[in-house]
Order: C-alpha cells, then sequence, then structure tokens
C-alpha cells in the first residue's frame, strides 16, 4: 500500500507540467497557504459521520484518500490561536472533480461547538497537502530546466532542418566542381594516351617502312663467296660449273 500510495503521488506530480508551461520558474510560492482551502459544508449524514465539502481550487488533485484534515470554525474564518477558533478533525474518504466526502472523528461535537452547517463556508487546512505541493514545486523548476534545455536542442534541430536545402545545394555544387574538374582530367589524360598511340602507330609504321627498304637493299646487294656453282653432269668438274 506503501508504494501505491508514492506511485500515486508521483503521477499526480508529472501531471503538474501543464503548471510549468505558463509559471515563471523564478517565481516563488507561499507556503503559509499552502496547506489551507476554503470549501463549503454542501451535505452532512450526522449518523455516520460524513461531510461532503463543495471545492473548486485547482490543487485539489493533490488530495488524496486518508489526508488528514482540519475544519476551523471562526468569525475571521482563519486558523488562529485564539478561544474564537475551533477545529474539527477529519479524514478524506473519497472525492470527485468537485466534491470532497470527509469522515468527521467527532461530529456531534463539532456541531455543538461551532456554527456547523449545511451551505456555511469553513476554511480546512491539510498539512500533506502542503508537503504534496512543496514537492509539486521543486518537481516543477526541476521539469523547467528540462523543457528548457530540450527546447534549446529542438530549435538547433528545426535550424539545421531549415538549412538542410541549403546544405544539399553546397555540397551538389562542390561535388559538380570537382566532378567538371575530374572530367577535364579524365579527358587529358585519355587525349595524352590517344597522342602517345599516334605517335606510336607513326613510329612503327615509319620503322615497317625501313625495315622493307633494308631488306629491299639486302636483296639487292646479297652475293654468293664465288661465281662458280658445280654442275653433277659435268666431266671435269673443276673448270666445268655452272
Amino acid at each position: 500500500m506503501k508504494h501505491l500510495k508514492y506511485f500515486l503521488l508521483l503521477c499526480t506530480l508529472l501531471i503538474t507540467t501543464t503548471v510549468a508551461s505558463t509559471r515563471n520558474p523564478k517565481e516563488s510560492i507561499d507556503e503559509n497557504n499552502l496547506s489551507r482551502f476554503s470549501a463549503r459544508i454542501s451535505r452532512v449524514n450526522v449518523e455516520a459521520s460524513l461531510v461532503r465539502l463543495k471545492v473548486d481550487f485547482k490543487n485539489m488533485k493533490f488530495l488524496n484518500k486518508g489526508d488528514k484534515l482540519e475544519i476551523f470554525f471562526s468569525d475571521s474564518n482563519q486558523p488562529t490561536e485564539s478561544k474564537n477558533t475551533f477545529h474539527c478533525k477529519a479524514t478524506l474518504v473519497g472525492k470527485t472533480n468537485e466534491y470532497l466526502l470527509i469522515k468527521m472523528i467527532d461530529l456531534k461535537t463539532c456541531i455543538d461547538k461551532t456554527h456547523f452547517s449545511v451551505g456555511i463556508y469553513t476554511l480546512v487546512e491539510c498539512n500533506r497537502l502542503k508537503q504534496k505541493l512543496i514537492i509539486a514545486q521543486e518537481v516543477i523548476d526541476i521539469l523547467l530546466k528540462k523543457k528548457l534545455a530540450l527546447t534549446s536542442r529542438l530549435t538547433r534541430e528545426e535550424k539545421d532542418i531549415s538549412q538542410y536545402i541549403n546544405k544539399i545545394e553546397s555540397i551538389n555544387k562542390k561535388y559538380d566542381l570537382l566532378r567538371t574538374k575530374l572530367e577535364s582530367e579524365w579527358q587529358e589524360e585519355l587525349s595524352a594516351i590517344e597522342n602517345d598511340r599516334l605517335i606510336s602507330i607513326k613510329n612503327s609504321n615509319d620503322l615497317k617502312n625501313q625495315l622493307i627498304e633494308v631488306e629491299h637493299k639486302i636483296e639487292e646487294y646479297s652475293m654468293d663467296d664465288q661465281n662458280f656453282s658445280s654442275d653433277r653432269w659435268s666431266l671435269d668438274s673443276i673448270n666445268y660449273k655452272k
């Protein structure tokens, strides 16, 4: 049960982020009034010692079943130590969006000693409510700092998004220039290779022509080592050679 109450309290505190968006983080809270709120008695069940209170304040969401309450009755309607002030103790047993159902500790005595009746307004005090609101304020301060940090990051991200097109254009321009330069160098190297090929072809043809000319001259100037040739039908092989 203790863990359940803590969980419910934490969930309730997280709801206060809606308040954080409209409150100045430097704005201080009046702790003297955190535990107090006004209520109107709308129904009384004397036999069951139950009283229904009509309330209308935003912080009632922090009130939970089991919270201890004190109801004050005086001419000034303020909880003081004077003899004119009398308070009745009660426990919260249920609530809706507009009503609190409380269990009075001693309803009959409270009715006898005060002007307790349906329709009157009274002051209610809950120390537990004050503790919850102080914690809520601390949570709000933390959440506001986190909100500020997230807002700053979001602004940077949205700025980066807005500059996305410009960045793309800048990158495209950069690589278009690089591509143009590379294509130019590519064509220059291809041209150089083609020129080398043509020169090699020309040199090859020149060498072929020179080789043909040399072979022709070799053929033209070719000779034997003697002017006689032997004839196998000759009777005198020494004198007759063909």
